[in-house]
């Protein structure tokens, strides 16, 4: 098993007599407990082939809508305070 680098980026190298035009090139990433995966067609003439897997969201809990809901509350009581602070001041 290998490991991408800090910027999740991972690469494999392969002779041109191991692979074809028309192969399937499958990546399956694990992170945590998740897993994702994402396909392709090798395509003739090409020096890189690139298969993108990405997982939904890096922090779950802002990735739903009770997530979003809560940082949009956080934010707005942020504005609030900050608004009465400053009307304070004047």
């Amino acid at each position: 098993m290998d490991t991408s680098d800090s910027t999740g980026f991972y690469s494999v190298m392969f002779e041109n007599n191991e692979w074809d035009a028309g192969d399937t090139i499958n990546v399956t990433a694990t992170w945590d407990s998740n897993q994702e995966d994402n396909w392709t067609t090798a395509l003739a003439g090409e020096v890189a082939q690139y298969v993108n897997v990405s997982f939904p969201f890096e922090i779950e809990e802002f990735g739903s809508a009770a997530g979003l809901l809560l940082a949009g509350g956080v934010i707005a009581c942020v504005a609030v305070a900050f608004v009465v602070l400053r009307k304070r001041k004047q």
